[in-house]
């Protein structure tokens, strides 16, 4: 059975992968569009990889979390009377920052073995990774 830290980061994993898939649809500006296009693809495969290396995954998760949904609902009113790239990029950079947390918190759980402890590493350096590059988008628009 996962660690309740495991559990949140699945969880999270499909709010990052919906939000990004949300955030493609909306960002008027192809270039951050077809990046969080990627990322969504790239957060799918994960998403399949956690449930085949921890078979215990709950697959009734696969909704994501409430706030998630809470926070893509929010997406979708602030496009209506935002920028839609920079409406998607705020949002999508607060969701990952939020995710971000929860990876570091699973990264001081002492129940995950050493192959749960290396998939949430590269996680963790995935999406500390991609924060550099929301900077660099912020900072084109």
């Amino acid at each position: 059975m996962p660690s309740r830290d495991l559990e949140t980061i699945y969880q999270m994993l499909v709010d990052s992968q919906k939000g990004y898939q949300q955030a493609a649809e909306i960002a008027d500006a192809p270039n951050i569009a077809e990046f969080f296009a990627n990322r969504a693809h790239e957060r799918a495969n994960l998403i399949e990889e956690f449930a085949t290396v921890m078979p215990g995954m709950s697959r009734a998760r696969d909704e994501g979390t409430v706030t998630g949904a809470a926070h893509r609902l929010f997406l979708n009113l602030r496009s209506l009377v935002q920028d839609d790239t920079k409406a998607a990029l705020a949002e999508v950079e607060r969701g990952e920052s939020a995710f971000l947390e929860a990876i570091e918190n699973a990264l001081n759980d002492s129940d995950l073995d050493a192959s749960e402890r290396q998939m949430v590493a590269d996680l963790h350096d995935e999406v500390r990774a991609d924060q550099s590059v929301f900077a660099e988008m912020r900072a084109t628009l």
